[in-house]
């Protein structure tokens, strides 16, 4: 084999490594690994030029898991998740007590008007109401005014509140979503320059996840050296 086919075939080998992994580290993300079943083929043959090629596997999932990043992380995703509730917690509080509010104006008033249509007047004598009479009646008919003003406004701010409502829960759907995806990669970018540091330190070509594996002795487990780096 010649120089340049060496060079590429070294080239084609970290091209695959990279895909491989970056597969790899998709799978973590999305919080979900491949059958054990899958088996990872390499040409050794076509790549090595007949020399020995240093491979090593890690459990991603163990890792990940222990990372120490990853309390920070969930430390981060519970704060903001609390304080998402709290501020929809406080709206859904206001929300109940204008529709109470709604509510009790709406008897007052049906309670007004049955009381003032309880004692219908005799049209057919001439005799007037006492003059008591009508100012109670004035008075009935300002009282259930300004509770539908009162109703009304009540109406308007549980319009405002629920649309409130509804983007708070919207937002708080989308915030901790952006955590999560921010988080999960964050942990795992730590983990890749950790990997890369053994594989240069140890000039391992190839690390698999333990996940994809059928067989390998514990020799090439590098889970714990990669765990240790972490801390």
């Amino acid at each position: 084999m010649t120089e340049g086919e060496s060079e590429d075939n070294e080239l084609i080998m970290k091209t695959f490594v990279f895909r491989a992994i970056r597969h790899l580290f998709t799978a973590a993300v999305c919080g979900f690994f491949v059958s054990p079943a899958v088996a990872l083929e390499i040409p050794v043959s076509a790549v090595t030029d007949g020399k020995a090629m240093r491979i090593a596997y890690a459990d991603m999932e163990l890792i990940y898991n222990v990372c120490p990043q990853k309390a920070r992380a969930t430390k981060e995703y519970r704060d903001a998740k609390d304080a998402y509730e709290t501020a929809i917690s406080s709206i859904t509080a206001a929300l109940a007590v204008r529709r109470g509010d709604t509510e009790r104006l709406q008897k007052e008033i049906e309670e007004y008007r049955r009381g003032t249509s309880a004692a219908p007047v005799d049209v057919s004598t001439e005799t007037l109401p006492p003059a008591a009479d009508k100012t109670a009646s004035a008075k009935t008919v300002e009282a259930v005014y300004e509770k539908e003003i009162a109703r009304k406004a009540a109406d308007t701010d549980i319009t405002k509140l629920e649309a409130s409502l509804d983007k708070a829960r919207a937002e708080m759907v989308s915030g901790i979503s952006d955590i999560e995806k921010n988080c999960s990669t964050d942990i795992l970018q730590t983990i890749y320059k950790v990997l890369e540091q053994i594989a240069v330190e140890e000039e391992l070509l190839v690390i698999i996840d333990k996940n994809y594996i059928l067989y390998a002795p514990e020799a090439y487990d590098i889970t714990s050296k990669v765990i240790d780096r972490l801390k």
